[in-house]
């Protein structure tokens, strides 16, 4: 039975709920901390310099977040030396993306989501600008508090605040402005080519962009053109395409595809791997996801997805096409809800870019 993924809007509600109920235990928990009162400075200095900063943040953003949106974009331009984003890359944001993102801090805005498009992308593009000048309003105001505690007695206080602006106004700054780089490329390639694999530049394929779970950039089975593509080179397989490498024939590795394809559809539940293999899926899975390199040869395959018996050709080749077509037409309503046996909970987009990549290595392992 296909998967029952949840539409665009029941998602959409869904991040807007997370988003409420950690806004209300942050903003609670910061009030509390410093006792409902924020002067003189009391109580630990980094929990106060968080929980001050927190409340001077969620401050300037319902207040100004809505006008920043409506800003020109050229207003936020980049500088030449930072549009590749590699000087950001260099000062560890990678690092700091994946743990924005792999915790519940990642829930707080909404909107930072791509859904589809190159509208889309504009839209995403006026949310970042709006997240970075609420940034740069709250470091000002942090920073401007911290200098009147060194000249008032509370030099602790002023310098916990400073150091507490790393993390939490710089390296977000730094995040949006390398991310807005990345949509400014996407936005400036004809519209048929976004959904290609590489970016235009210095000819080196670049990691997608990654905004709650979703990417721009990598190759998706629910992309019809990449699902007709996909078909084409289905159909070029023969009795005659040698393997490159690994043990399985032709026809073994088209059943072994229809069998990933199933897990995908929700028609076959995965296995539950080992604890260890499992918690190495997890660890491997933002690598997996960061760009469009293909996956590794000979890497280890799950037990039931073995295929030891001999199948025939055409009639595999008929089964595989039949069930791309269903997912590439059903899209994330016919995705299953069933954590993959190695890299755990997927969304539907992770899914639809796996089997991709899946497929794309098979094909290859064929010459094809």
């Amino acid at each position: 039975m296909p998967g029952t993924g949840r539409t665009a809007q029941e998602q959409q509600g869904l991040r807007v709920m997370r988003s409420l109920l950690m806004i209300v235990i942050l903003t609670s928990g910061s009030i509390c901390s410093i006792h409902g009162r924020a002067f003189p400075p009391h109580g630990n200095p980094l929990v106060y310099s968080l929980a001050i900063s927190w409340l001077i943040s969620i401050t300037i953003a319902f207040v100004s977040s809505a006008i920043f949106f409506r800003v020109k974009p050229a207003l936020f331009s980049l500088a030449n030396w930072e549009k590749q984003g590699e000087i950001y890359n260099r000062a560890g944001i990678r690092t700091f993306r994946w743990v924005l993102f792999h915790s519940p801090l990642g829930w707080i805005n909404p909107n930072f989501h791509l859904r589809a498009g190159r509208v889309d992308c504009d839209r995403l593009l006026r949310e970042l600008n709006s997240s970075e000048a609420v940034h740069w309003l709250t470091c000002l105001g942090s920073v401007t508090l911290a200098i009147s505690y060194l000249r008032h007695d509370h030099a602790v206080y002023g310098y916990v605040m400073l150091l507490v602006r790393i993390p939490f106004d710089l390296y977000p700054i730094m995040l949006q402005r390398r991310n807005r780089g990345r949509i400014r490329r996407v936005l400036a390639r004809p519209a048929h080519k976004i959904q290609q694999a590489a970016f235009p530049g210095d000819g080196v394929a670049e990691r997608p962009i990654l905004m709650d779970g979703r990417f721009v950039g990598m190759k998706s089975l629910f992309d019809a053109t990449v699902a007709n593509q996909v078909q084409t080179r289905l159909g070029k397989l023969t009795p005659l395409s040698e393997r490159q490498w690994g043990k399985m024939t032709a026809p073994q590795m088209l059943a072994h595809c229809s069998l990933s394809m199933q897990w995908a559809l929700g028609e076959v539940v995965p296995d539950k791997g080992p604890l260890p293999i499992r918690l190495i899926g997890r660890l491997v899975k933002p690598l997996v996801f960061r760009n469009e390199d293909p996956l590794r040869r000979n890497s280890p395959t799950a037990k039931s997805l073995v295929i030891a018996d001999e199948r025939d050709l055409d009639k595999e080749r008929m089964r595989l096409s039949g069930l791309i077509t269903k997912f590439a037409a059903g899209g994330a309503a016919a995705c299953t809800n069933n954590p993959h046996s190695f890299f755990g909970k997927m969304t539907p987009d992770q899914w639809a870019m796996l089997m991709f990549k899946h497929l794309d290595h098979h094909l290859r392992q064929f010459g094809v």
